[in-house]
């Protein structure tokens, strides 16, 4: 009976490592999550430094091509799905792109239409706004993309990838 438990071991551990992905898949997985949101990451940038120019057309026009890139990136994200028998990168990247979302639709917004305000009514309590909305926009973005680096380098060491720097 001993071997008999001992066969069935074995053969439930080579059932359990043969379900999941190989490093290769788990490369392409990362590779390809990895372009979508960086895509993301690059429009963000666009759109912090749309702000620096003062025109609220340009604004505007920045912050509706971050939301559709947003939503484009995030719709691809979903159709790639869960890669088989890992969904720790999937979920990472989902939290990250919804928290994207926010801050598109709550603090973005409302810097945008501070800058819209004429000088007039934007004054001290309008600047204020606007940084108090800068630091919150960044806190949360920046914990989001800490949570989904840290989970795509626990990730990369799970299937053993080598670690390249994530570039726009």
């Amino acid at each position: 009976m001993k071997i008999t438990t001992q066969i069935g071991i074995i053969l439930i551990i080579t059932f359990i490592i043969s379900c999941g992905p190989s490093p290769k898949e788990a490369s392409k997985y990362n590779d390809k999550l990895s372009a979508y949101h960086n895509q993301v990451v690059y429009q963000l940038d666009i759109l912090e430094e749309s702000f620096k120019s003062f025109d609220t057309l340009l604004i505007r026009t920045e912050l509706e091509k971050t939301k559709e890139i947003t939503s484009f990136n995030y719709k691809k994200l979903l159709k790639k799905g869960y890669l088989k028998g890992d969904s720790s990168l999937f979920k990472a990247d989902s939290t990250y792109y919804r928290i994207c979302f926010d801050i598109l639709n709550n603090e973005y917004e409302k810097m945008y239409y501070l800058y819209a305000l004429p000088d007039e009514k934007y004054g001290k309590d309008g600047e204020s706004s606007f940084k108090n909305l800068q630091a919150e926009k960044d806190r949360k973005f920046t914990e989001a993309y800490e949570h989904f680096f840290d989970v795509q380098e626990e990730f990369r060491q799970r299937y053993n990838l080598k670690t390249t720097e994530n570039t726009k």
